[in-house]
């Protein structure tokens, strides 16, 4: 893009140097690649420049003094954060830190404390399907062309390549990525400012997720839109560029590049990892001495026939019981520990 630096008529030659510096910085920083040429009249157009780019930069979601608390639990607090437009605002973090919760208070479906501002009209996008699955793709594209304007709906129809698909094909019978697909012709067809993602990807197969990253990257480019992407899917990260924040903490913290983002993210998880092996192994630990002292008691009662065992006499006989089963019961518990699928995550370590 080439623009003609402009001077405004009627204002002093140092006010003219500091309007031109101004409009040359904003084309700069919405244009990179623009070149700055010669000298020309901008009276008229700089008005028109600086109120649509402000008209932009109102489309950044922000939030204020934000608080978020669910029944007794507080998992936000005091957030001051600015969520920009055109570009792909990965959130990461622990089950349970709140990054759904967040969401579904985005767009109204939970209370909170502060202000939001920029969320009118955003909608939430989960992996769950809930257009009606008796539906064919010709019957909602019809019903989509005739609510919203045809052009987008058919813009997003052949974006999300839907066109590959036979329209005579019931939505329940399609695959699960083919569903998500016609989610977002009928989300987006709404034209929303502020679309947030959780965990969108979840249960579909390698290709339909490279579909749909491809899908909001270009969707990302074309339209001027907030869009905020909940995940614990690292093929987020790597195929969609963007921003990074980490929910921990009753915070949520900007981070400045992908990689430490994911090394957040895998520390947390290992050190999540490790606090409910230490909690487990202390429990089974406690089951086991729990156990031996009262086969303990049961063997001094019934093989020694000693109804009133003194304290020296029980000690030796859940001693003995500890040595002789002990030994067989507690591998076997550990074993278990370490065998068992965490996926309940729910406490984060990172200072």
């Amino acid at each position: 893009m080439v623009f003609s630096r402009g001077i405004v008529k009627g204002y002093c030659w140092q006010q003219r140097l500091r309007v031109d510096y101004i409009l040359e910085r904003l084309f700069r920083y919405r244009f990179p690649s623009t070149y700055i040429i010669g000298v020309c009249e901008a009276n008229a157009f700089m008005p028109l420049f600086i109120n649509t780019y402000l008209e932009k930069e109102i489309l950044n979601m922000k939030l204020v003094n934000y608080n978020l608390k669910v029944g007794n639990k507080t998992l936000l607090e005091n957030i001051n954060l600015s969520f920009k437009s055109n570009v792909i605002n990965h959130i990461l973090g622990s089950n349970g830190a709140g990054k759904s919760s967040f969401a579904k208070s985005c767009v109204g479906m939970l209370k909170y404390e502060g202000k939001i501002s920029g969320n009118s009209g955003a909608i939430l996008i989960g992996s769950g399907s809930n257009v009606p699955s008796e539906f064919t793709i010709d019957d909602l594209l019809e019903l989509l062309k005739k609510r919203f304007e045809p052009q987008k709906v058919k813009g997003l129809y052949d974006l999300l390549k839907l066109n590959t698909v036979s329209g005579k094909l019931q939505i329940k019978k399609m695959s699960d990525g083919q569903k998500q697909k016609i989610k977002l012709l009928a989300f987006l067809s709404e034209d929303p400012k502020v679309i947030i993602l959780d965990e969108f990807t979840n249960a579909l197969d390698k290709n339909s997720a490279l579909d749909l990253y491809h899908f909001f990257n270009e969707y990302n480019k074309m339209h001027d839109v907030v869009i905020i992407n909940i995940t614990h899917n690292l093929s987020d990260l790597e195929y969609m560029e963007g921003k990074y924040y980490y929910i921990c903490n009753r915070s949520i913290t900007e981070v400045e590049t992908k990689e430490e983002i994911i090394n957040l993210y895998v520390r947390g998880s290992d050190m999540e990892f490790k606090k409910n092996i230490k909690n487990r192994y202390f429990l089974f630990y406690l089951l086991t001495v729990v156990i031996c002292f009262l086969l303990g008691y049961v063997l001094l009662l019934s093989l020694d026939k000693i109804a009133h065992p003194s304290i020296g006499e029980l000690y030796i006989s859940v001693y003995t019981v500890f040595t002789q089963l002990g030994m067989l019961i507690f591998p076997v518990l550990v074993i278990q520990t370490f065998s068992t699928d965490y996926k309940g995550k729910t406490y984060c370590f990172i200072n």
